[in-house]
């Protein structure tokens, strides 16, 4: 194997070692687009620079150093002849290898300084640049938000209420109400959906923490007798 060859094996064992790979360059520098000039600045620092064409401005980062890598290499060596036949011995040895990173990120604005496109080269020198994106892609990640869904009071659900029941054993049934009401800290309504989506509720009533019955015929019933009225409820 030549030594180029070996070269570009260990540098992307760095990079591997590194988790960074370019797939994740253009996956930040995708999330980039669209966004204000100001986000870039945030995640990479002041650039290095700027040029401007016509309505575009061009901001560039770049970095640039070097340094050696140790290569693996083999010499074989031809010994004193045996008799008839040659003798070879071979050595191992590391062979220091001057190498560069580098790395040059652009990106294009419009005259409103919204990124809309950009460009990037290099190998190595791009790792610290990669991590940075990869911590703006993570944060700026949209959480996802769970909707809540009420529990519906089914028939067969209400099938397994039983008067007398306290709240908590009916909340182990039918879940917890979609609303609440309480009078005069006498009675309490819990509010459950019949349907979904939740455009009809049915009451469940509670008198002095017992279950007395639920059904909207059972609450009028209860207003019709004056047990309750609504101007009672909070």
């Amino acid at each position: 194997m030549q030594i180029k060859d070996k070269l570009i094996l260990l540098i992307l064992a760095l990079f591997l070692a590194g988790c960074a790979t370019f797939g994740q360059m253009q996956r930040g520098l995708n999330a980039l687009t669209g966004q204000n000039i100001q986000t870039a600045f945030d995640v990479f620092g002041y650039p290095s620079g700027k040029q401007e064409f016509g309505n575009d401005v061009v901001y560039y980062w770049q970095t640039s150093s070097s340094g050696v890598i140790p290569v693996p290499m083999t010499a074989t060596t031809l010994n004193n002849n045996l008799g008839t036949f040659p003798s070879y011995s071979t050595t191992t040895y590391n062979q220091l290898v001057p190498v560069s990173y580098d790395c040059l990120i652009k990106l294009i604005t419009d005259e409103t300084g919204t990124i809309r496109t950009w460009e990037y080269e290099g190998n190595y020198g791009c790792v610290g640049y990669i991590h940075r994106l990869n911590t703006y892609c993570k944060e700026s990640k949209p959480k996802s938000t769970k909707i809540y869904k009420p529990p519906i009071a089914s028939n067969d659900k209400l099938s397994k209420l039983t008067l007398g029941m306290n709240p908590n054993e009916v909340k182990e049934i039918l879940g917890k109400p979609y609303g609440r009401r309480t009078s005069d800290n006498i009675y309490r309504i819990y509010e459950y959906c019949y349907s979904t989506p939740c455009k009809e509720t049915i009451p469940v009533i509670f008198k002095n923490e017992c279950l007395i019955g639920w059904g909207k015929d059972f609450y009028n019933k209860l207003k019709s007798d004056n047990a309750i009225s609504e101007r009672s409820w909070n």
